[in-house]
């Protein structure tokens, strides 16, 4: 038994390219390029992070890429990471438009080819990333961002612009933003924080959703973890959806909100505490609650399987401060968690993969 054990871990390590090419070679590259006139920035790769950070009054970009490769010698294992290039260029038909690619060549299988990318550049551009095994992290974004990965988390921070967030295996984080939020993820928790929205989605499952300091409509949904949403200001007609099963639901917004409350569970117990707010048509049970907050209006709805429920509407509201830049000291707050390997750009050097 423990022979074919041995047999098959082996066997895994060897298709996955640890066997078969030892040994890991990376080419590191750095590069300035014209922004002038760019409104959108796409980066694409594979087996790599991308880091991409904004900053005000700067007037060109300046690209690092690291390049990497397995081999069955140090040599070997540098020309194939050689091999793979760097295309930044401006789409003809579209000269605002910057793609930046890694372009990997075919018959690389089992040697991990990737490359990590970091940009720094001016704000005002909108932001697309596409990569699989990589984390992405941006900062500074003022326009819409799209990123979307697998096997890696998304961290943002301090943006202005809606953003769309797509990962597996990874949890998302986003601080400090005004705009729309769409993200999902699968075994990954999501947090969220000062951000002020029209809508707020959030759908991941195995991971917990933490929504801190938020304004606007927000529909979360996961599995088999616990839902904390605190509203800083809600719409005059608010919609709230908050979903799990076999965890808790936690929801406080202000006790001025205007709407219908609806609390289940199934196999849990509800507790609430009104506040200040004018309650009327209350229907309670054990796991079951209805009731209409200062008239009524819209909706907040909670549902959970196996977890407690527990409602608060707070007189004071959510934390002062206004969410992303305006009314919220972002380089006074404290910097969102980043990869080891976010580090100025003379020292970079991205994780091994």
């Amino acid at each position: 038994m423990i022979r074919g054990c041995l047999f098959t871990c082996l066997l895994g390590c060897v298709a996955s390219g640890c066997i078969a090419y030892p040994y890991r070679g990376e080419i590191g590259d750095a590069r300035s390029l014209d922004f002038a006139g760019i409104d959108q920035v796409e980066v694409e790769t594979r087996n790599g992070a991308v880091e991409v950070l904004c900053r005000e009054g700067a007037g060109s970009m300046s690209l690092d890429s690291r390049r990497h490769a397995r081999g069955v010698t140090e040599e070997e294992a540098r020309t194939h990471a050689e091999s793979i290039g760097i295309l930044a260029e401006r789409d003809p038909a579209r000269p605002s438009l910057l793609r930046i690619t890694a372009q990997i060549p075919l018959g690389m299988d089992g040697r991990s080819p990737g490359c990590h990318f970091r940009l720094e550049m001016p704000r005002g551009a909108n932001v697309l990333v596409r990569t699989r095994n990589g984390d992405i992290v941006m900062e500074g974004v003022r326009g819409s961002i799209d990123a979307d990965t697998s096997n890696g988390k998304i961290e943002i921070e301090d943006v202005v612009g809606s953003v769309r967030g797509r990962t597996s295996n990874g949890a998302i984080r986003i601080e400090g933003a005004r705009g729309d939020v769409d993200v999902q993820s699968s075994n990954g928790e999501v947090k969220i924080t000062h951000v002020e929205a029209g809508t707020i989605s959030v759908a991941t499952s195995n991971g917990r959703i933490e929504a801190e300091s938020v304004s606007g409509a927000a529909s979360l949904e996961t599995s088999n973890a616990s839902i904390s949403f605190q509203a800083a200001r809600l719409p005059s007609s608010p919609e709230v959806n908050a979903v799990t099963s076999n965890g808790s639901v936690t929801v406080e917004v202000p006790a001025n909100v205007r709407a219908r409350v609806s609390l289940k569970t199934s196999n849990g117990h509800i507790s609430r505490d009104f506040g200040s707010a004018a309650v009327s048509g209350l229907e309670t049970s054990r796991n079951k609650l209805e009731a209409d907050l200062n008239g009524g209006g819209g909706e907040i709805r909670a549902r959970s399987s196996n977890g407690d429920i527990t409602f608060r509407a707070s007189g004071a509201g959510a934390r002062a401060g206004s969410p992303g830049t305006a009314g919220k000291n972002v380089a006074a707050s404290s910097p969102i968690r980043s990869p080891a390997w976010r580090t100025a750009s003379t020292a970079w050097s991205p994780p091994h993969r």
